[in-house]
């Protein structure tokens, strides 16, 4: 396993025609300094895991491990942390599988929290998850007993949870993939992070406290700043959602187009969840899941023959090709985003567009665009 959150690339060597990152875990940023293409990336992930395993381990606090070889290399949230969402689980990331590992959770007065103690596939993550929420800016231990003895993690969450204080109505959102945890496909997520070039946005069109929530999505405008909508994407609407958890909503099922890598796919069955702070000025702990056909992915990419290809090299990473929701095809990779903070963006309202190439704001409409009127500058004929 390696650190989804802190992985840098810094330089590159070749390994036969590829060009391989060395991974520093101690940075926020990833550079790639030689374009590689969606099939050299899939290519060299391989050996940027097994470099990212070397990564340093967390300090729990506890003395140095013995027996069995594996020690803790990150956990989520890391110690003395001030910020872990309340609905997350704890994990702890191990350097070697452990299928004895057994999580914990105490609170600040040392009662235990009843939760589930779980472990991935692989017995290399050990999660734990409360049976109910955890308390807003409230203090915890995280404690884990495994093969090499015993270790404690210490931290807070965060204010996330509390009533909504603000009217939301208006406010457009940001989703900030660039600093979240890629987490799904396997394998090559957090390389896949660096290749997404545009935020997506979601609008609050309707609010019913404590009932629904009405958003519309929308792509933003590539390299904005400040951000802005880019009208000349087709906008979406996602379901209503239900609100009755309020601040905590769920949005979706909704499909989006994404550019990944100079290429436009789209993101089926997205989902899209999190919390709005009490005043209103973001939502945090945010999770986006939905599922990339690679039928369309060998469209855009001309390395890719065709979807079998396109999951045989995903297996390679350690990523499995699943059954798509439209038509059952074992053509589909899982996509699963998590510690998403979209702030809201000022003075963005989102307008609506119902053809791709095709709004008066759109810089570049299509020749076959009828504006009813309206020329693509926005003005009247």
């Amino acid at each position: 396993m390696w650190n989804y959150r802190a992985l840098s690339v810094q330089s590159a060597y070749k390994v036969g025609p590829f060009f391989v990152p060395n991974l520093n875990l101690h940075s926020q940023e990833m550079i790639l300094e030689t374009p590689m293409n969606l099939r050299n990336l899939l290519l060299v992930a391989p050996a940027a895991l097994l470099a990212a395993c070397g990564g340093k381990t967390t300090d729990t606090g506890d003395t140095a491990p013995q027996g069995c070889g594996v020690t803790i290399y990150e956990s989520v949230p890391t110690t003395d942390a001030a910020d872990h969402y309340y609905r997350a689980p704890v994990e702890f990331h191990l350097t070697g599988a452990d299928d004895t590992a057994v999580a914990s959770l105490t609170d600040a007065s040392g009662a235990a929290v009843s939760g589930t103690s779980s472990l991935s596939g692989d017995s290399t993550v050990v999660y734990f998850a409360a049976d109910s929420e955890l308390s807003p800016s409230s203090t915890y231990t995280a404690g884990l007993t495994y093969c090499s003895g015993d270790a404690s993690v210490a931290f807070s969450t965060s204010s996330l949870g509390g009533a909504l204080e603000s009217d939301i109505l208006g406010n457009t959102y940001a989703l900030d993939l660039s600093a979240a945890r890629f987490v799904k496909p396997e394998g090559v997520g957090v390389l896949l992070q660096q290749y997404v070039t545009q935020e997506i946005l979601a609008g609050v069109t309707n609010v019913v406290s404590g009932e629904a929530l009405s958003m519309l999505g929308a792509i933003a405008e590539e390299g904005s700043d400040p951000t802005t909508q880019d009208y000349c994407t087709e906008t979406f609407d996602f379901p209503t959602a239900d609100f009755s958890e309020e601040p905590y909503f769920v949005l979706g099922p909704a499909t989006t187009p994404l550019t990944i890598a100079g290429f436009t796919v789209n993101i089926g069955d997205m989902l899209v969840s999190g919390t709005f702070a009490a005043d209103g000025s973001y939502f945090g702990g945010g999770v986006l899941s939905g599922e990339i056909d690679g039928r369309e992915v060998s469209e855009a990419f001309d390395e890719i023959e065709d979807s079998e290809a396109l999951c045989a090299l995903a297996a390679s990473v350690g990523a499995t090709c699943e059954a798509c929701t439209a038509d059952g095809e074992i053509a589909c990779l899982s996509i699963e985003v998590d510690q998403i903070n979209a702030a809201a963006i000022d003075d963005l309202t989102l307008v609506e567009v119902a053809a791709s190439d095709c709004h008066e704001l759109c810089s570049d409409n299509a020749d076959d665009c009828d504006l009813g009127g309206v020329d693509d500058t926005g003005l009247d004929d």
